[in-house]
């Protein structure tokens, strides 16, 4: 029984490690990551969203990957649901990231949702980044 218990542990374990990317892989996510960050500066969208899939490819656990490809199809393409589903999975990533709070919240406002547009632009605000609260105040989308 305790050879059982054992081998399903290590069964388990390297299942978990398998699927952590390895630093290498870390290094190639990071470096489509950056890439995306250089397209979306220079204003192409499509190459943005490109380079940011391939990083999330390799590491699904970039949180900030899918924050900022959420940015370029908002930014970029108007496409707002998708800006919200992916600020929603870097949210769901790493709840204390404010950017991603900011820029749901700011893609619900797009679409004329502003209860829960306001509602991310304070937890933003709360996380330390209120710049969509204050533009939103300003304009009269929140209280």
């Amino acid at each position: 029984m305790k050879r059982l218990v054992l081998a399903v542990l290590v069964i388990f374990a390297s299942a978990c490690a398998a699927s952590q990317p390895t630093k290498i892989e870390k290094n190639q996510a990071e470096f489509y990551f950056n890439q995306g960050v250089a397209w979306n500066e220079k204003g192409d969208y499509d190459k943005a969203i490109s380079e940011y899939t391939k990083a999330i490819e390799i590491n699904p656990s970039l949180a900030e990957a899918y924050n900022n490809r959420g940015l370029a199809y908002a930014q970029g393409k108007g496409q707002y649901d998708k800006a919200i589903s992916d600020c929603t999975k870097a949210i769901e990533i790493n709840p204390s990231l404010a950017e991603a709070y900011n820029n749901r919240g700011l893609a619900y406002l797009l679409l004329g949702q502003s209860q829960p547009g306001c509602h991310d632009l304070q937890k933003a605000c709360e996380l330390g980044s209120c710049i969509g609260l204050t533009w939103a105040k300003e304009r009269g989308h929140c209280r």
